[in-house]
């Protein structure tokens, strides 16, 4: 079912290009990135065992499976699946233990593979999170979490982080983001979290 829709949303976003009118909306955007991303709800939407066995023996291995199914078939459709970086190392190194249920060796090479491919990659912060409860430390040490997956698969330091289910960021993130190399954010509220009347894109300063 993965792959179905997958394949599905890849032949409906070629479509929809094909079909779009010469003169285009927004003139001055010359290349759009589509970001396949699944919401990461540990504990929320099932107990955490269940969400990280789901990620192990489903969402991963079946990402890294589409992924080279499609670079096989030699076209220029291509996947690449973007998660967070403590799922992924919760996978590889198991510490905080979030489920029995490992993966077996055959998918941890599957994974491993596909992330030296370049199909599965991780954004710059651990996963959504409510910042404003957090201490400095512990925001610190949330931003680290994805630079030990750069090191270990000597890649080069992620610079986007994903927030989904938030209402915003306090100012005094800024400082610590940009002292961690983070240079962009992204934030996605839902209707029960309504988020700042800001612009969907801004450029946010801070005095220090």
């Amino acid at each position: 079912m993965f792959r179905l829709l997958a394949c599905l949303f890849l032949v409906l976003v070629q479509n929809e290009l094909s079909n779009a009118k010469s003169s285009p909306t927004y003139p001055w955007i010359k290349k759009v990135h589509i970001v396949s991303m699944t919401h990461l709800d540990v504990g929320f939407t099932n107990f955490a065992a269940n969400v990280c066995s789901l990620y192990f023996n489903h969402h991963l291995p079946n990402a890294a499976l589409l992924a080279k199914e499609l670079r096989l078939n030699g076209g220029q459709a291509r996947f690449v699946f973007t998660t967070h970086p403590w799922i992924l190392l919760e996978f590889f190194d198991n510490i905080a233990q979030c489920t029995n249920e490992r993966p077996n060796r055959t998918t941890i090479e599957l994974v491993t593979d596909a992330i030296k491919q370049g199909d599965i990659t991780w954004h710059a912060h651990a996963f959504s999170m409510f910042i404003p409860m957090m201490d400095k430390n512990l925001f610190n040490m949330s931003l680290s979490v994805s630079s030990i997956l750069d090191q270990r698969f000597n890649q080069s330091r992620k610079t986007s982080a994903s927030h989904k289910d938030d209402m915003g960021h306090p100012i005094s993130s800024v400082p610590i983001f940009a002292q961690n190399g983070i240079k962009s954010a992204h934030i996605g509220v839902n209707l029960n979290c309504h988020g700042a009347d800001l612009p969907p894109a801004f450029m946010w300063r801070h005095e220090e």
